[in-house]
């Protein structure tokens, strides 16, 4: 698991574990009573990593994290595996939990429909929320 933890790429906070992210605030959990599985509105169901991983995104209180979901060859979910906060969107675009803004919805469909069935694509999604995010208006801008 270190491995992701170390290669996690520039702008990102690696966790070792969702567990690790959970117990900095244990709102994050999901309400599913998984340890390690952690909340919110899941915006990419499946992104590959190029080790064969794959890892599911998501937006909690308006951050955007990836969480390793399978680890390579495993057949079944892990809910203790590493976890990447890629970017925050800015206040506003959320209620609670839930995006609730177009914009965000809108955005990750381009990029499922941009990176669906591509190996590797984890590094690109990366960037590509990471960008978005930067250039989104605050809370109170036009976001027309």
């Amino acid at each position: 698991m270190n491995t992701y933890t170390r290669d996690a790429p520039a702008g990102v906070t690696a966790y070792d574990s969702s567990v690790d992210y959970a117990a900095e605030d244990p709102s994050r959990l999901s309400r599913f009573n998984i340890s390690g599985d952690i909340g919110g509105y899941d915006a990419l169901d499946r992104v590959d990593y190029d080790d064969g991983s794959q890892w599911r995104v998501s937006i909690l209180d308006g951050v955007v994290y990836a969480v390793l979901r399978r680890y390579p060859g495993a057949n079944k979910y892990t809910f203790t595996g590493p976890l990447w906060e890629i970017a925050t969107i800015p206040a506003g675009y959320q209620v609670g939990h839930w995006p609730i803004n177009n914009v965000i919805a809108d955005f990750f469909f381009t990029i499922e429909q941009r990176y669906r069935g591509q190996p590797a694509a984890l590094l690109d999604v990366v960037k590509d929320v990471q960008r978005w995010a930067a250039e989104l208006p605050a809370q109170g801008e036009n976001r027309a």
